[in-house]
């Protein structure tokens, strides 16, 4: 049986969907599978369970599928028509993500026995949101890959300012390195907001990424 369940909703709630319908001809018991339409699914159920709650989080269009076994000897139904359902972002407060106006670029200049190297770029802050948005600080870090984590080198500290519905401001990042060093191959990202002072719509998008740097 298609699942049950609301049609819309909003991105980091938890919502319910149902399924149920199938039986075995031996009497056996049944389980349930949901499949949530974003490559995850609800693993089996126990049996006599035929609900699951999920939570997504990013905005998009997601079709849920479900599915049965027999708990006793493991044969599997195919799955049932898709539910179609809608996550968007909460509409309520601010939203602070950002853009880089162009590509975040490298210098880079030989002093006499030494070379050294600086990088610039511009990062649009924007508030997506429906309110106003406080002063928030961004942090400039570079990295070895494209995922934030707590081995980036922490290049610049800049603040906002407040950010009014659907504002925006430019922050700069210059960046000189220390002789001999520079940031080819590696990438910049810029965090938004990293201490999550600000209660936002949407807190999975304040990570901007660029690069990699090519080499100068």
């Amino acid at each position: 049986m298609a699942p049950n369940g609301p049609l819309t909703g909003a991105i980091h709630s938890l919502y319910t969907y149902e399924t149920g319908g199938s039986s075995s001809t031996l009497n056996h018991p049944i389980q349930y599978l949901l499949d949530w339409g974003d490559g995850t699914d609800s693993g089996w159920l126990p049996v006599d369970t035929t609900s699951a709650q999920k939570e997504w989080s990013s905005s998009n269009t997601y079709a849920i599928k479900a599915k049965a076994r027999c708990a006793t000897d493991g044969v599997e139904s195919g799955w049932s028509d898709p539910l179609t359902v809608s996550m968007t972002k909460a509409a309520d407060g601010p939203d602070l993500t950002g853009t880089w106006a162009a590509p975040v670029t490298q210098t880079c200049r030989i002093f006499g026995a030494s070379e050294r190297c600086a990088i610039q770029g511009t990062l649009i802050v924007m508030n997506s949101g429906d309110r106003d948005a406080s002063p928030a600080r961004v942090y400039f870090y570079l990295s070895d890959t494209a995922v934030h984590d707590p081995k980036d080198v922490l290049l610049k500290k800049v603040f906002t300012g407040k950010i009014k519905a659907g504002g925006n401001r430019e922050m700069k990042l210059i960046y000189r390195f220390s002789p001999g060093l520079n940031a080819s191959g590696k990438f910049v990202i810029a965090v938004i907001d990293p201490t999550a002072l600000i209660l936002e719509s949407d807190e999975s998008n304040n990570q901007i990424v660029y690069g990699p740097i090519p080499f100068p």
